[in-house]
C-alpha cells in the first residue's frame, strides 16, 4: 500500500517523517525507516519526466 509521506529536518539536524494513512498519521522518526522514505522519494523524482515534458504530455491528454 502506498500512502502519501512528508519528511522534515529539524533544527537539531535530524530528520523525522510522517506518513498519511486512513486511520491516522504515522510519524516515523528511527534512522532506518526515515532514510526509506528518502530512498523512495529520491527513485520517484529520479524517474519523473522534466517539467516541459510533463506539460507538453498534460497538454496533449486535455486536447483529446
Amino acid at each position: 500500500m502506498t500512502s502519501p509521506f512528508q519528511i522534515y529536518k529539524l533544527r537539531d539536524g535530524s530528520r523525522v517523517a510522517t506518513s498519511e494513512h486512513t486511520n491516522g498519521t504515522i510519524v516515523v522518526n528511527e534512522a532506518p525507516g526515515v532514510q526509506r522514505l528518502q530512498e523512495l522519494a529520491r527513485n520517484a523524482l529520479g524517474s519523473a519526466l522534466p517539467v516541459d515534458d510533463t506539460l507538453r504530455r498534460l497538454k496533449e491528454i486535455s486536447d483529446e
